[in-house]
């Protein structure tokens, strides 16, 4: 039994640690945002008053879209005929991810 906690409390730290990580990563691209509003003079303020209220909305619908499609396919960047194939190719790579994620 104390194996099997063990496991679940390595499985939880892994998580909360991804987290951290992906929150992290938001982090840096809204610095980059703001960054970019220095570009536009008359506008700084503004820009980054939009950054602030609309980017984490904006990185969040960003990551949900590109885990529920297949960019390549949204993108048109490989012939019609191999779309469906890379798609099941990309599923089952995501499987076999997870099934080695989830037994480390």
């Amino acid at each position: 039994m104390s194996n099997l906690c063990a496991h679940v409390f390595t499985t939880f730290a892994m998580l909360i640690m991804l987290m951290v990580f992906l929150f992290l990563q938001q982090l840096e691209i809204i610095e980059i945002m703001l960054k970019a509003c220095d570009a536009l003079e008359d506008y700084i303020k503004k820009c980054k008053a939009m950054v602030f209220e609309y980017g984490p909305v904006i990185l969040t619908n960003a990551e949900k879209f590109l885990e529920s499609n297949d960019l390549c396919a949204t993108l048109h960047a490989y012939a019609s005929s191999t779309t469906e194939e890379t798609s099941q190719d990309l599923s089952d790579s995501s499987k076999i991810l997870m099934v080695t994620s989830a037994s480390s």
